[in-house]
């Protein structure tokens, strides 16, 4: 061969890999290019390259029929067995006319005639038999193959149609294929690849796709996809992300031999046995693909584990038995087995399997009962029996079969053609649905809330008891109806529901009362009847989230109701053992402080106070109020007094309520610290605020689909706040406390959740007006449900504490030296004596200095300088300010300055990213907070430092500097802000060494008063002014905690105005605003806690929805203020993928991301309430599928940075808000 022919072939050779690189074709040109050649050379070479490949062109475009394109293959004459076995094995094994497989085989075996014709001859046999025309032809199978593999090769996108089996729908999908099985159960094939919706990795079978067609959008399998992994656990095709499941099976020794002859799974273990049998075991993705394979064996082998495996097996074998005429179970009853044909719960994903609704209501009212007794908590004994008027003792003698009767409503025709697959099974065993249609149909529970009223007229019950239930029933979805709702469910169950209907409900009713009613019982007189309903309503909640839990309670219809009734028992005490609620609550450690808090000796004076609190005060609910400065150890003496209180409640149960998600952060770690090394508990602590899913759940539950109830809203359900509150031990923010005063969906969950605890209130005085409205409402709840309150402020205004006592129902005594005593410890019994002590300050007699500043906005600089001063000589200086803006402007006036050098300078405020802010908030205590334990350890204090921040420093951080300027603020939270100067006994700088001084930044007009432009938006205007009066009437000293009181009377004295008469107007104004905040309040604000009727009907009325970044009125805010949105800073990369911003790892846009990812994603975001940004992101329309189908992400908004800034419209006039994260900075806004 010549040089220049074989460079000819080595160029057809290159062009044949370069179309075969690019299946959507190049153009002449590109190819010229490509092989260094002139556009006509490509011409002939295409020409000549056309002669012996499948060559299509198009519009100039030049590409391979991949579909024609035949490859070449050398196989050796084992390499060619294999082939041949695997060729047996398929054409055994399918049962569709393929021909692409008929010619495969004889390709290959005319290959093999002359080197192996025996071989070949079997080969070719085999393509006769795919062609047979006995074969089931299938073209659309054909077709749905053939696109998959063009799909597949090309790395391209479907589009297809599939079929739900279950109700016959068909749905469809944009589809990614990664990986194409065949599966010899059934003769099927299935194709592995992602989905779209819901943006997530599925299987489907390639027999249930409709029509299927190539879109020309491309794709890429993910470098982590491996379908080794993925089929890993599996018996054939089914996987799952769960932990594979161990089954394990006892085969006969008559079959022992053949069993072990095969390996049947990769991890399979067999342990041949004395008696000759065999036991095989094996951990499987989804044991239910097995059964098949263990049908197989008949009567040759048992199911041992797992327990839902070997209850299939048992229905299979009782229902062949009923088949074949074999007796088996309770004799027949055509009604009951009408009875157990209705459904009340649907498999997720599968509305043909269902379970009956009255084994659904069997099983949550063995769920009630398990909670009734022991080893369950005593709390809800406890609870249940105050509101209710009844013995703990009985409760479990009738109570189950109340909460049971919760789904009675699911017994009617509206209900049970709900589900169209359901439907129509029920209407093919002959269940009349004559005479209702679609527009009559009702939720199931005001159906429920007839039967009660109506038909269950034989149970003896006082009408406030049928008045109760009633409203029980029609509040157990978290909603109250109304009387005209309930009404109008009456007239149409009446006029137009068959009569066999009447009949079921009260069957289901009988045999309820047989299993879990006891004789003879006479249910009590509730003497609190709103108290009682919300009560057993939340209590049902709980039983019916327990006992719809599908892992605990799987689809059971072929069961018959003998057998069920002891599986139903199992599972219910199953179900509560696996959520918590056998879990210890009550220590028997001792209660003395010191046994408690070893590590806090010599206890301050408030934590031997506790000691002293006689224990008649603490023998029932009682209201604790404890006043003290900030480092008095009241988090401690909280603690212990809960635990006194335990003695009496027999649960150490709480719920500690702090005002922001960083110091419910601190408090978590130190109660969990608390509840292990001081109680001896080994339980766990819940996380409970808007960011605790950014901790691992490991308790996910799944739930079954109820109606028409949708299944997203399910699972959010199963992992939201609600069940978290339901936990003995949570740690939170004061809003999920508050949410349960307010109405809400599932209000009675969050009530029965604080039920029978102790709820400490911290930093009380951090509450607002509206804040402080709804915690009233809510300690009047709390106080009717036997629960017991500890609240812990710096300072409350007695107007305040008195306020609070009357919600409780206690009242104060009238001494006006209790009243003006500090510190403080009330505790007011429910029922007893008040007892009050003043126990003495940790630091009786400090004296602080305060001195004042006239800084302006416009001067950061001169601020900048004034710091820089400060700690010229050494010392830690801390400048708080009442805007992030400001703290911004002296930040970068000192970051870029040469003078800073030597000194350690931190900014924090709420404008961080949450993972800066937590780590900013980690340096600041490890540099600014206590002293080392060990005297010889070093101090990582710095000999020079500045600390810029916002109000975020006064909340719950153990700091300590030697100076402070802070920007005027109401009186209270200066004395909160001063907690942070000179806070720790250690050496001080010569400077600093006389004593603590405060200085104060106000600035003033042209006549020397207060000029509060910018902070009155932030605090009411008459506050900052009558703190200005009234130091400046102090003088220049003040003494601690002696004059704490009366500067917190000055300010907040009720009527005000003792200082300045000309502060009327400012007065007015915040008169006016408090008053607007108190009816805004009221308006989201649950009914009291009447004594003598119930509140259904008020809370029917409306509801509100949660939202915390919502400021609409239909909102059931907990804090009054301007709408927020939450904000993650990202990056696009292009039009698909992005990162986080400023050097996070690329991720898809166009689906949904990993819990993992989403984690990251949340742990970046940032609250911002800046009008511009709020409106303008929530009116946007096209979010990426990052963030509308990832669970965790919804109501967060991606914030598009390009260089780190983002712009957004002004609302009014010209100009725009630009946005720029920077690094040391944060978020800055600002207007040009």
């Amino acid at each position: 061969m010549t040089e220049r022919s074989q460079s000819k072939a080595e160029r057809l050779l290159q062009l044949e890999q370069i179309l075969l690189a690019f299946p959507e074709g190049l153009r002449k040109a590109e190819i010229a290019r490509r092989l260094g050649v002139h556009r006509s050379t490509v011409g002939r070479y295409i020409e000549e390259l056309s002669q012996r490949l499948p060559i299509w062109e198009d519009d100039n475009l030049v590409g391979i029929n991949r579909d024609d394109y035949l490859t070449q293959v050398r196989l050796t004459i084992h390499e060619s067995m294999a082939v041949h076995l695997a060729a047996r094995l398929m054409t055994t094994r399918t049962d569709k006319h393929n021909p692409h497989a008929a010619a495969a085989l004889r390709k290959l075996g005319q290959a093999l005639e002359r080197f192996a014709p025996l071989v070949s001859q079997h080969l070719l046999a085999s393509a006769e038999v795919m062609d047979d025309a006995a074969r089931r032809h299938d073209p659309v199978y054909l077709e749905v193959l053939e696109t998959l593999t063009r799909a597949w090769s090309q790395g391209r996108v479907v589009h297809l149609w599939h079929k739900y089996e279950p109700s016959g729908r068909v749905y469809e999908y944009d589809f990614a294929p990664y990986f194409i099985e065949p599966y010899a159960v059934g003769q099927t094939t299935h194709v592995i690849g992602w989905r779209e919706p819901p943006g997530k990795v599925r299987t489907f079978k390639l027999e249930r796709i409709q029509r299927i067609k190539l879109i020309n959008k491309p794709y890429t399998i993910p470098a982590d996809f491996d379908p080794r992994k993925i089929l890993a656990d599996a018996w054939g095709i089914w996987y799952t992300e769960a932990e594979p499941v161990e089954v394990v099976l006892r085969f006969h020794p008559r079959v022992a031999q053949r069993v072990q002859e095969t390996r049947w799974h990769r991890n399979e273990q067999t342990e041949e046995q004395p008696d000759g049998s065999l036991i095989w075991r094996a951990r499987v993705a989804e044991p239910q693909e097995m059964l098949p394979w263990i049908r197989g064996w008949g009567a040759d082998v048992t199911v041992m584990k797992p327990e839902k495996l070997r209850e299939k097996l048992v229905k299979e074998a009782q229902r062949m038995a009923r088949v074949y005429g074999v007796e088996c179970g309770e004799s027949t009853n055509p009604q009951l087995e009408k009875l157990l044909c209705c459904w009340g719960k649907t498999q997720r994903g599968n509305d043909a399997v269902f379970h009956p609704a009255l084994f659904h209501m069997l099983d949550v009212g063995n769920v009630a009962r398990v909670l009734l007794t022991d080893p369950a908590s005593p709390r809800w004994r406890r609870v249940l029996a105050r509101a209710l008027n009844a013995e703990a003792n009985t409760l479990g003698d009738w109570l189950p079969y109340l909460v049971a009767m919760h789904d009675i409503g699911e017994l009617t025709v509206a209900f049970q053609k709900q589900n169209r697959c359901q439907y129509a099974r029920l209407k093919a065993e002959g269940f009349t649905f004559d005479g209702w249609s679609g527009d009559l149909d009702m939720h199931h529970t005001f159906l429920g809330q007839v039967y009660i009223q109506e038909e269950a007229t034989d149970l003896p019950l006082p009408d406030v008891w049928r008045d109760l239930w009633r409203d029980v029933v029609g509040g157990h979805h978290g909603a109250f109806g109304s009387r005209q709702t309930r009404k109008t469910a009456c007239t149409r169950l009446a006029n137009f529901e068959p009569p066999e209907w009447r009949d079921l409900r009260a069957l289901a009713d009988n045999l309820l009362r047989q299993h879990l009613l006891a004789e003879g019982v006479k249910t009590p007189l509730p003497s609190n009847l709103a108290s009682a309903t919300i009560a057993l309503t939340g209590f049902t909640i709980l039983c019916d989230w327990l006992g719809s839990d599908e892992r605990f309670f799987p689809p059971a219809a072929d069961f018959d109701l003998t057998e069920y009734t002891s599986v139903s028992a199992d599972r219910a005490r199953r179900a509560v053992q696996a959520a918590g609620f056998f879990q210890p609550t009550h220590s028997v450690t001792t209660v003395a402080f010191e046994a408690l808090f070893p590590d806090k000796q010599p206890p301050r004076p408030l934590q031997v106070a506790v000691d002293a609190i006689p224990q008649t005060a603490l023998a029932g609910p009682a209201l604790v109020i404890i006043e003290a400065p900030t480092g008095e150890g009241k988090t401690e003496a909280a603690l212990a007094i809960a635990h006194r209180l335990a003695q009496a409640s027999g649960t150490d149960a709480l719920y500690y309520a702090l005002p922001t998600t960083a110091t419910s952060n601190q408090m978590f770690k130190r109660v969990r610290n608390y509840l292990d090394t001081s109680l001896a508990l080994p339980t766990e602590v819940q996380l409970i605020h808007g960011q605790a899913h950014l901790q691992e759940d490991d308790m996910e539950a799944q739930p079954l689909t109820n109606g028409k109830t949708p299944s997203s809203d399910a699972v959010a359900w199963f992992t939201s706040k609600k069940r978290a509150i339901l936990a003995p031990f949570g740690v939170g923010t004061v809003d999920q406390a508050e949410l349960a005063a307010l109405n809400v969906k599932h209000v009675a969950l969050r009530l029965v959740g604080l039920a029978g605890k102790v709820v400490i209130f911290d930093e009380v005085h951090a509450y607002d007006t509206y804040m402080t409205t709804i915690v009233e409402r809510l300690l009047e709840w709390l106080s009717a449900l036997g629960a017991s309150v500890i609240i812990l402020s710096a300072t409350l205004p007695q107007k305040q504490r008195a306020a609070l006592a009357r919600a409780y129902g206690a009242t104060l005594p009238p001494d006006p030296k209790q009243a003006m005593d500090y510190p403080s410890l009330w505790v007011l019994p429910c029922d007893g004596k008040p007892y009050h002590d003043q126990p003495a300050a940790y630091q009786p007699d400090r004296s602080l200095t305060v001195k004042h500043l006239h800084f302006t906005d416009a001067e950061p600089e001169a601020k900048a300088r004034w710091l820089l001063e400060a700690v010229r000589d050494g010392g830690c200086a801390c400048w708080i300010t009442n805007t992030v803006t400001r703290a911004q402007d002296i930040y970068r006036i000192l970051h870029n300055s040469a003078e800073v050098q030597g000194i350690d300078l931190a900014l924090l405020h709420a404008r961080f990213p949450l993972a800066d802010r937590g780590r900013r908030e980690k340096q600041l205590t490890g540099k600014y907070g206590p002293p080392p334990d060990d005297a010889t350890s070093p101090d990582p204090r710095p000999q020079r430092g500045i600390v810029i921040g916002t109000q975020v420093l006064e909340q719950s951080l153990d700091l300590d500097f030697d100076v402070m300027v802070s920007d005027l603020a109401p009186i209270d939270l200066l004395l909160q802000r001063a907690g942070r100067l000179q806070r720790h006994s250690r050496p001080r700088p010569a400077t600093y060494a006389e004593g603590p001084t405060l200085w104060i930044n106000t600035p003033q007009n042209e006549d020397g008063e207060p000029d509060l432009h910018t902070d009155s938006l932030i605090y009411a205007e008459y506050l900052l002014l009558q703190t200005w009066y009234t130091l400046a009437n102090y003088g220049s000293t003040l003494r601690l905690p002696h004059d704490y009181r009366p500067l917190i009377e000055a300010v907040y004295r009720e009527g005000g105005l003792a200082i300045n008469t000309e502060l009327q107007g400012a007065w007015n104004s915040l008169y006016e605003k408090e008053s607007d905040a108190i009816k805004e309040a009221k308006e989201r604000l649950i009914p009291n806690p009447d004594t003598g009727k119930s509140f259904c009907r008020r809370c029917a009325r409306i509801m509100f929805k949660e939202d915390e970044t919502g400021a609409s009125w239909i909102v059931a805010q907990t804090r009054l203020g301007r709408e927020s949105v939450n904000l993650i800073p990202m990056e696009k990369l292009d039009e698909t993928t992005a990162h986080l911003f400023p050097d996070g790892q690329p991720m898809a846009l166009t689906r949904a991301a990993s819990s993992s990812v989403q984690r990251q994603l949340l742990r970046h975001h940032l609250r911002v309430s800046r009008p511009e940004i709020v409106k303008d992101l929530k009116r946007s329309m096209n979010l990426p599928a990052l963030f509308t189908r990832s669970a965790r992400l919804k109501g967060y908004y991606p914030l598009w940075l390009e260089n780190g800034e983002a712009s957004f419209p002004k609302l009014w006039g010209e100009g725009e808000i630009v946005v720029t994260l920077d690094e040391d900075l944060g978020l800055v806004i600002t207007s040009v």
